[in-house]
């Protein structure tokens, strides 16, 4: 079943997996400090993941996503970071979009 795959798909798959284990190890978590670690570490897996599967756009978007992640704890309720982070996702998706 794995042999038909190719080595770039199964480390796709491994990263996912690894997501996978820190969310839950997130969701588990008591400690802010901890949370926000383990919520960018799953992001920075689930990117790897969507580069292995050379899904570039979801890979712009979650790279964006961990930076949003670390505005959001030090501009919290800011109007210019927010609208910033969504003027770089309408461009991440822009440049990186394949097709329909």
């Amino acid at each position: 079943m794995l042999d038909n795959l190719s080595h770039s798909v199964l480390a796709g798959q491994v990263c996912g997996l690894v997501a996978l284990v820190i969310c839950v190890m997130a969701f588990a978590s008591k400690n802010d400090d901890r949370l926000l670690v383990l919520l960018i570490s799953a992001n920075v897996a689930f990117a790897l993941q969507f580069v292995f599967f050379e899904s570039w756009t979801a890979a712009a978007l979650t790279m964006l996503v961990i930076v949003r992640i670390a505005l959001a704890r030090r501009y919290i309720g800011n109007k210019a970071v927010m609208a910033g982070v969504l003027f770089a996702s309408g461009v991440a998706a822009i440049f990186t979009w394949q097709s329909w």
